[in-house]
């Protein structure tokens, strides 16, 4: 007996938005399903990091459907929004972290933003995150004192210490070196595996995407021009997609 396909966790359809007056989402629909890791790719300036915000329910589009876990959000008002944002967890491209916080004060953010005061709670919870990242060594560290990749990690415990259901990455990988970027690709596997968390990845990193990726979307000029297997996507003949994998600049225009 086959098994069923996976629900669609987020479906979004149709996304329009403008910025500072540029199209930089002209109908872009996307679905990411349950339990697998997605990988969105696309030329710098193309609408990634956008789309995920909208993915997120951080910025709504003029026109377009988001649909979280079966309900849409397109058009709901803040204060039912805000548990719909409590099922994900964002790292950000520079990780964010807080200059003035140590390391256990900025994981525990979270939890004190959703109500929790039960200071024990609150270290267990930080302490099995930084455990789960491999820097609970690093408790009372400033972040001025932590590598790029030791960055990442903390802001990476950080989006999973309140449990979400979906971790959204924008460039988790950028800047660093390639033993803290097979790091932090094989932390996004692992909480995959062991905790059955749905992912949306954006990166230009193709060496992370080969690691990490179930699907890879690209997006190009504001909409998902293919969705496929990443062996698909790398043996592509499609000259847009090619041109992307190839690393070839734009040909001039003859005179």
């Amino acid at each position: 007996m086959p098994h069923p396909s996976p629900a669609a966790f987020i479906e979004a359809t149709g996304l329009i938005k403008h910025l500072g007056g540029h199209l930089v989402l002209n109908g872009a629909s996307l679905r990411l399903l349950e339990g697998e890791t997605l990988a969105v790719l696309g030329r710098s300036g193309d609408g990634k990091s956008v789309l995920l915000k909208h993915l997120a329910g951080l910025m709504m589009p003029e026109s377009g459907s988001v649909r979280i876990d079966g309900d849409e959000i397109v058009g709901v008002d803040e204060r039912r929004l805000g548990p719909v944002r409590r099922k994900f967890g964002l790292l950000f491209q520079n990780g964010a972290l807080f200059d003035s916080f140590n390391v256990e004060e900025n994981v525990a953010f979270p939890l004190l933003e959703q109500g929790l005061r039960d200071s024990g709670e609150i270290r267990r919870r930080v302490r099995v995150s930084l455990e789960a990242v491999g820097m609970v060594d690093h408790l009372m560290k400033m972040p001025i004192h932590l590598s790029g990749g030791q960055r990442k990690r903390v802001a990476l415990a950080r989006a999973i210490i309140a449990q979400p259901h979906c971790l959204l990455y924008d460039e988790p990988t950028a800047g660093l070196d390639p033993i803290a970027t097979a790091n932090i690709d094989r932390l996004i596997r692992d909480f995959q595996r062991r905790f059955r968390v749905t992912s949306l990845v954006i990166t230009h990193d193709l060496q992370s995407v080969r690691r990490i990726a179930d699907r890879i979307a690209f997006l190009c000029a504001g909409r998902i021009h293919f969705i496929g297997s990443p062996d698909a996507f790398f043996a592509t003949e499609d000259p847009m997609m090619r041109q992307f994998l190839d690393g070839r600049a734009d040909e001039p225009e003859a005179s």
